[in-house]
């Protein structure tokens, strides 16, 4: 089984870090074949012509060399999925949303034959641990 971990998370230490450390770990130990992808390098959406325009017709991002092509085919051939994100400002991290943002463009969400139907998808969400009393 191919288990693809996308990760929101900007830093490489902190409690989201250590989550994505242990669904990795907790997946291979189920005997998948696991992968992380962080995001932050992602580019958001550019949203070219008309707002929709080869990601609708072709579904593929005009955009893509940013290597969001190479993740949106890497989520395609997966079996199961593991979102994770930090949380700030009571938001999910920025890249996890831009992500999402350009992958239903080109996945088209109405479609039942889409990337992620049928799909099991664990969802993880770190809250904050600095303590400063900021929401």
């Amino acid at each position: 089984m191919k288990y693809l971990i996308l990760s929101g998370n900007p830093k490489k230490d902190g409690l989201c870090h250590s989550l994505t450390e242990e669904a990795k770990r907790g997946a291979a130990d189920g005997g998948a074949e696991t992968e992380v992808i962080t995001l932050e390098k992602l580019e958001r959406c550019h949203v070219c012509g008309n707002g929709w325009g080869t990601c609708r017709e072709k579904h593929t991002c005009a955009f893509g060399k940013d290597g969001f092509n190479e993740v949106q085919a890497k989520v395609r051939s997966a079996d199961a999925f593991c979102f994770i994100t930090p949380v700030y400002w009571a938001e999910t991290e920025e890249s996890l949303k831009c992500f999402f943002d350009r992958f239903r463009r080109c996945e088209n969400m109405m479609n039942s034959n889409g990337a992620l139907s049928g799909k099991q998808v664990l969802l993880i969400a770190s809250p904050g641990g600095s303590g400063n009393g900021m929401l």
